[in-house]
């Protein structure tokens, strides 16, 4: 069965309508002290902000007169990697070796070489980090839900044994990128510059479903 713009149009909404849900609850469960759940619903916020993308450019795809089947989006969303790879979006990083990198970059003289060595090697760090942020996350994913033998085969994960900080960031990333959906759909005329047809179909969808309030989001307990 071939998959209509208005079936594709929807599941995308729906798909950052469910990402808001998931960002919610692990607010919740944060704060709850909750870590590990937490981290496991925020990575599932990101794979449905890349379920979301995912959609939308195959409703693109589709009313340029592409064909896109209901079973080939099906397929290609049943594999959680895909999804974090659409939903990778923005990054930012808390990292030793890029941070002294930076460092070394500000110091140095503008135009040295000093500063061009520096430069390079930050971008290669960052775009290696950049490449392995699904599958870490996707790793994360079954680290917070599953008791597993661990690397070694001495012990046991415990996914109840998570550290608060990294819990922080990982949910704040979910936060970041189901905010940069909410703030194009809760502010038509941005999501009108970037698609113009694409807006005008969510708009003459007059019965969707309202979006979970980003306001929500910015109440993380430290």
């Amino acid at each position: 069965m071939n998959a209509t713009p208005d079936f594709l149009l929807k599941g995308s909404y729906y798909a950052l309508f469910q990402c808001g849900r998931f960002v919610t609850s692990a607010m919740t469960l944060y704060n709850a002290g909750d870590h590990a759940t937490a981290i496991g619903l925020a990575a599932l916020a990101h794979e449905e902000s890349g379920r979301y993308l995912y959609l939308r450019k195959q409703w693109e795809n589709v009313s340029k007169g592409q064909t896109v089947t209901v079973e080939g989006v099906r397929k290609y969303c049943e594999n959680h990697l895909h999804k974090q790879e659409w939903g990778q979006g923005d990054t930012s990083f808390s990292d030793k070796a890029i941070t002294k990198l930076a460092m070394d970059s500000n110091q140095a003289l503008p135009g040295s070489e000093e500063r061009q060595a520096a430069e390079k090697k930050l971008e290669a760090l960052i775009e290696k980090k950049r490449k392995r942020i699904p599958h870490d996350r996707d790793n994360k994913r079954m680290q917070v839900w599953y008791v597993e033998p661990n690397a070694s085969g001495m012990d046991w994960n415990k996914p109840w044994e998570q550290d608060k900080e990294e819990a922080k960031q990982f949910i704040q990333a979910a936060c970041n990128a189901y905010s940069k959906g909410y703030f194009k759909f809760e502010n038509l005329e941005f999501l009108r510059a970037s698609n113009k047809e694409f807006a005008h179909a969510i708009e003459a969808w007059t019965d969707r479903p309202t979006l979970p309030p980003r306001s929500s989001f910015i109440r993380l307990e430290f």
